[in-house]
């Protein structure tokens, strides 16, 4: 199968990182949902069923309103 993925070349890096958790610090609009939807639909094809998760951080809205700050 042939997914023809074309990653910019900071994706092509975190993508060939063989770390098991990988934390990317990037602003708007860099492309991070696009990578993250590739590795998950990538690796949820090679894996066992239930084997494959996404964690997000919540929204700057969503940690206010919970009481939280988080400092970026």
């Amino acid at each position: 199968m042939n997914l023809d993925i074309s990653l910019l070349p900071w994706q092509q890096e975190v993508w060939n990182d063989t770390a098991r958790f990988k934390v990317v610090a990037a602003g708007r609009r860099t492309g991070k949902s696009r990578l993250a939807a590739y590795l998950l639909i990538v690796n949820a094809l090679k894996t066992d069923k239930g084997q494959v998760f996404y964690v997000a951080p919540p929204k700057v809205r969503q940690e206010t309103s919970c009481g939280t700050r988080y400092s970026i």
